[in-house]
């Protein structure tokens, strides 16, 4: 009988043993580990920040791009609790535009469900009538680089908490499962005339309004030369 007894808890402990080598195994989470957790945030923390306080004169596509693609690299989860740390544990006073911006370069939804309205305040341009370019507003793409439909906003009351927008991605939301980044090989006119193809097909216009003209060149500049000093 003894043998017995031994043989069962000895398979017993191998079992355990099997299990806790699958386990140590799998990617850690900074939602239980602080180790994991402070070695995101200390990376991100400054890239988070300068996106969080932006206005939409400070948009620089490949930058946001930048910071999308080292977010989706940590998986769903992990990305959305690095953002919404840093909302958190942030002392400034703003409305995180930018991070509104940079969920919705990370996720994609169903067809079922559209991106949550940014509710800041009233943009200075409306949105289009295109339901799919709609869905995106105020980021539009073009030849894969995204581009803000907006020069400003005007506040009032209490803006909307970021974490509404996490709460909805974490529910609904789909990664984007390739790179954010794509190096751009065009120059600055023919990314500017094929963007004013993208705009006349969503606002059925020919005509940029002259501010916003200003903004997307400037966009693209800044595009531009984030690449070059990457590239360097």
């Amino acid at each position: 009988m003894s043998k017995v007894v031994a043989a069962i808890l000895l398979s017993i402990l191998t079992m355990l043993m099997f299990c806790s080598c699958t386990i140590s195994k799998k990617k850690p989470s900074i939602l239980n580990t602080n180790e994991i957790n402070t070695t995101i945030m200390d990376s991100l923390q400054n890239d988070l920040e300068a996106i969080s306080t932006m206005t939409p004169q400070d948009f620089n596509p490949m930058f946001f791009t930048a910071v999308a693609d080292r977010l989706a690299s940590l998986g769903k989860d992990d990305a959305l609790i690095a953002v919404e740390e840093f909302v958190h544990h942030s002392t400034v006073h703003t409305d995180h535009f930018g991070l509104f911006l940079l969920l919705r370069m990370l996720f994609e939804v169903p067809t079922t469900h559209k991106h949550p309205e940014i509710r800041i305040g009233k943009f200075d341009y409306d949105m289009p009538n295109a339901e799919d370019e709609a869905n995106l507003f105020p980021i539009v793409y073009s030849n894969k680089i995204p581009f803000l439909l907006v020069t400003g906003y005007f506040t009032g009351g209490f803006p909307q908490p970021i974490n509404d927008h996490t709460r909805f991605y974490r529910d609904f939301g789909i990664l984007k499962d390739t790179a954010h980044h794509v190096p751009i090989e065009k120059s600055e006119d023919i990314l500017f005339h094929e963007f004013s193809l993208v705009w006349s097909k969503m606002y059925h216009s020919d005509t940029i309004p002259d501010a916003l003209a200003i903004a997307i060149k400037e966009q693209i500049r800044k595009a531009l030369t984030y690449q070059k000093s990457a590239r360097n």
